[in-house]
């Protein structure tokens, strides 16, 4: 059994909390969250109490930690991940991976210098629609495609993450799958934003990749802030003579329970233990990919603010 470190235990922590167990190959030993009002928490099982700790050297040395979760707020990942680097702690960190591409650029730099391993949590790579249309794609090896994504959610993320980016917080999901169906990094964008008292609530960007292809990305809290849960995703793939390569579309209003987690989320931290066993040695998503995409993200929200200039994106 993996013996596995969680940072964080808001509402994403818990989710990992029921996924990292439910792959059979991990136990979370032990969580450090500075916010928790106890010392523990009770395991997704119910037959433990799981201790908590408000920092990383609160972490009582009796107890072994392998591998580590970081899934906090994002100004907090490159200090967590340089603790973790130090103490040769593998770990998996949520997206976005940090809080620019630059931060993000740091991280990456200090994987390499310790020789740590280090996944970023994009996690639509790892759900069954998505990767059916990566499979598809390779398959067919078309080198130039046209992508349109739009992914709606509630009006609660504005009130959860106040003052973050639509692109951001849910439009770098789209920008790492154009990436990867694409095969080939983006080279510039041009984006328009809507802003209503004050806080930007939907976006729209055309990206324009290495390699020709053509991506149309567009996301909006739509949705009352109620339903928190409620999301709308479409993902369409075109080839260059029009004829459809992939397509996806789901709207829900379910979330993930302890006992049943989210399949992807599952998928993806099963991945990332076979790179720590040594099963794999190619890790799905790299910290290249996860540093363009926030390059991709700040290149999208200097475009909106100069009222959709095409600009280069700027590479790290």
């Amino acid at each position: 059994m993996i013996h596995t470190l969680l940072f964080g235990l808001g509402r994403f922590g818990r989710d990992h909390l029921a996924a990292w167990e439910a792959t059979g190959r991990a136990r979370v030993a032990a969580i450090v969250d500075p916010m928790h009002s106890g010392t523990s928490t009770l395991s997704p099982d119910g037959d433990r109490q799981i201790p908590v700790v408000g920092t990383l050297s609160d972490l009582p040395a009796s107890i072994p930690i392998d591998v580590a979760a970081v899934v906090t707020p994002v100004w907090t990942h490159r200090e967590i991940a340089q603790s973790l680097f130090e103490r040769s702690i593998p770990c998996l960190i949520e997206k976005p991976l940090a809080a620019s591409s630059a931060e993000a650029s740091q991280i990456r730099e200090a994987a390499r210098e310790s020789g740590v391993a280090c996944m970023p949590g994009h996690i639509m790579r790892f759900s069954a629609p998505h990767l059916e249309i990566w499979q598809s794609l390779e398959n067919s090896r078309h080198p130039v495609v046209t992508m349109s994504f739009r992914r709606d959610r509630s009006m609660a993320l504005l009130e959860l993450y106040p003052g973050e980016h639509p692109a951001l917080l849910t439009g770098i999901h789209d920008i790492d799958l154009a990436t990867w169906f694409a095969n080939s990094p983006v080279g510039s964008v041009s984006s328009r934003h809507t802003i209503k008292e004050g806080l930007c609530v939907g976006f729209e960007a055309n990206l324009h990749h290495h390699n020709g292809s053509e991506t149309h990305i567009s996301g909006e809290y739509v949705f009352p802030a109620e339903l928190v849960d409620t999301v709308f995703d479409e993902v369409l793939v075109t080839g260059a003579s029009g004829t459809t390569l992939g397509r996806f579309r789901n709207h829900s209003d379910s979330t993930p329970t302890p006992n049943s987690p989210d399949p992807a989320l599952v998928s993806e931290i099963s991945h990332f233990l076979d790179v720590y066993d040594g099963v794999t040695a190619d890790l799905r998503v790299n910290l290249d990919d996860a540093v363009h995409c926030l390059a991709v993200v700040e290149a999208i929200i200097h475009s909106s603010e100069s009222e959709g200039q095409t600009l280069l994106v700027e590479a790290r």
